[in-house]
This record gives structure tokens, C-alpha cells and sequence, in this order.
């Protein structure tokens, strides 16, 4: 079976330069990074201030990359995080991965613009503010959220998924998935079908890179 956490010959030589850089192994500033966080959560005085780093398009532009590759190229903005990482050094980090312009694209999306997209590559996302739920339909949401968001919310913020509104409620259809199945190979949703594999199949990719953030 082949190994699925070997370390990368550039990540290694990237440990290599932090180790001889602290003196320490990668373990012991892990360990003594984890205390740090810990005695300021827990109240208690650490050594000395901890700092926690990020930022999406930050790390783009401290790597001179466009911000659409945040959408567009996952290795690339892996590996101008991971640069930035890094270089500053912080005692933990965060980020927020954004959607895969791929996605976005297939799935027709008219809440978000997105650089590389609908906007230039290097303007930040934007949310378009509209009134996707409406000010009479707090009753149908608390009633049943799930079909709500399926037949309501979803479809007013994907184009590709409009036809998704024209389902009748979920709940008539009991047990039964027949029905539904039966639905969804008219011609209208096929459109749906063929949107949400795509948008699927490159978020799992994208993801798939993402995950193996070290």
C-alpha cells in the first residue's frame, strides 16, 4: 500500500530550514507552540504573547500571485500560503478556503463575485446583497429548514439550480425516493444534474489539494 503522508522533497527541505533556523526539532516547536496557546486560553501566562496568522488574499499578494488563483490555482495558493506561513512564523494559523471558481462558474452563482470570474484577478470577493428569503418566509423555514433551503434559498442563489424550486414540497413524498428519481430525469433537470457533478468534481479536487496543507 503506498504511503499516504510522505512528506514532499520541498516540504522536507521547508522543516529542514525551520529546524536549523529554532534549533529545535519540528515536534518540540509544536509542543512548545501547543503550551503557549493553551496557557493564554487557559488564562495563565505563557512565555510570551501568542500570535495566530492568516489570510487568503494576503497570502497571494505576499507571494505576487494574482488573488484569482485562490479560485483557480490551488497549488499555486497553496504554496504562497505556506510561504507566508513561514516566513512569518506564527504560533498557529487559519485560513479560509474559497469556493473553486470552477464551482462557481458550473453552478452559476449570483451571491458571490469572485476575482477571475465575474470580477477582475485582482479584486477581492464580494457578496451581491438581495433578498434571497423573503420577509413572509420565516414561517416556511422553521417549519422544515431542509426544504426551504432546497426549494427556496438554493435556487435564488444558483442560477443552474432554478429548476430546483419547482419541486413540490419534500415532505409529500413520504419514504418514497422513487418519485423524486423519477423527477429529476426530465430534460429541465438534467441542466441541474450535469451543474452540480462539475461543481462537485472540482471542489473535491480543490479540496483534495487543500487537505494535505502541512
Amino acid at each position: 500500500m503506498a504511503e499516504t503522508n510522505r512528506i514532499s522533497a520541498e516540504d522536507q527541505q521547508m522543516i529542514d530550514a525551520i529546524q536549523k533556523k529554532h534549533n529545535k526539532s519540528i515536534e518540540e516547536l509544536r509542543m512548545e507552540r501547543e503550551k503557549r496557546l493553551w496557557d493564554a486560553v487557559e488564562l495563565k501566562v505563557p512565555d510570551r504573547v501568542p500570535v495566530i496568522f492568516g489570510g487568503t488574499f494576503f497570502a497571494c499578494k505576499y507571494a505576487g500571485i494574482p488573488y484569482s488563483a485562490a479560485y483557480y490555482d490551488t497549488v499555486g495558493w497553496k504554496q504562497a500560503f505556506k510561504k507566508m506561513i513561514v516566513d512569518m512564523d506564527p504560533d498557529s494559523y487559519g485560513w479560509e478556503p474559497r469556493e473553486s471558481g470552477v464551482a462557481l462558474e458550473a453552478l452559476q452563482s449570483n451571491y458571490t463575485r469572485w476575482p477571475g470570474g465575474t470580477l477582475p484577478p485582482d479584486v477581492p470577493f464580494q457578496i451581491a446583497e438581495k433578498e434571497y428569503m423573503k420577509e413572509d418566509e420565516y414561517d416556511l423555514f422553521l417549519t422544515d429548514p431542509t426544504d426551504y433551503m432546497l426549494r427556496y434559498l438554493i435556487p435564488r442563489t444558483y442560477d443552474a439550480l432554478a429548476p430546483l424550486s419547482k419541486l413540490p414540497p419534500l415532505m409529500g413524498f413520504g419514504a418514497g425516493v422513487e418519485p423524486i428519481a423519477q423527477m429529476l430525469v426530465s430534460p429541465e433537470y438534467q441542466p441541474v444534474i450535469a451543474a452540480m457533478k462539475k461543481a462537485g468534481e472540482a471542489g473535491a479536487e480543490r479540496m483534495k489539494i487543500i487537505s494535505t496543507m502541512q
